[in-house]
């Protein structure tokens, strides 16, 4: 075979490959949209049966219909969470100046788990889970004065710099970190952060002011 047909060849599957992983993404956008149609189809023919078969009043009606749009709106919100994690590389957490020592910014990583953003001594980023590691609640966002916050389930702390929990807790492995980056408000990215604390980029904070953090992708599994 003449190296141009293995190159035509080659062009060929990659097209093949693209076209496959749009395909699937259409497919999973569509499905996703289908179910919650039918879902809120389904959950107001039950309602309208259960009221004609109940004597309630009009107040009782409204609460119990107010009730399950709001339940149907949270699933709602969770598959879109689910397809934005699916579509997209990365992911707006917060901007870098809003970030606090004190007191983290809840967000949900990839994995569809609550997740904290708080900043360190010197400015940057630290981005853990929040979700604990004992019994899986999710843990507070206050920080205390040892640099501690609390899962309030069943009285664990956290160093959140660290992630590890405080001596005499439930919980006996660390918070795990996530991997970040921070980008300028031109698409640039000045600072990037592994899962493991590698950082890669420049830590200046004259020429971080004004970017933004970000959680990726490719570091939802842990990876480096």
């Amino acid at each position: 075979m003449t190296s141009n047909n293995q190159d035509h060849i080659s062009d060929e599957g990659k097209e093949i490959k693209v076209d496959d992983e749009k395909r699937a993404f259409v497919k999973a956008a569509f499905g996703i949209g289908t179910s919650l149609f039918l879902l809120s189809l389904g959950s107001l023919g039950k309602l309208l049966s259960f009221f004609s078969k109940q004597n309630l009043t009009k107040d009782q009606q409204e609460q119990i219909l107010s009730e399950k749009i709001q339940r149907l709106k949270q699933t709602t919100d969770e598959q879109e969470l689910q397809l934005e994690r699916l579509s997209k590389d990365y992911i707006l957490v917060a901007g870098l100046d809003s970030l606090s020592p004190i007191k983290g910014i809840y967000f949900i990583d990839y994995l569809m788990r609550p997740a904290l953003a708080f900043s360190d001594d010197d400015g940057l980023p630290i981005v853990i889970s929040a979700k604990c590691t004992h019994l899986g609640c999710t843990v507070g966002q206050n920080v205390d004065e040892q640099g501690r916050i609390l899962c309030p389930c069943h009285m664990s702390r956290f160093n959140i710099k660290t992630g590890s929990p405080a001596a005499g807790s439930p919980a006996k492995t660390p918070l795990p970190r996530l991997g970040w980056f921070l980008m300028d408000t031109h698409g640039n990215i000045l600072l990037t952060q592994n899962p493991q604390g590698k950082q890669s980029g420049t830590t200046d904070m004259d020429k971080l002011a004004g970017s933004s953090l970000y959680i990726l992708k490719k570091f939802s599994g842990g990876e480096a």
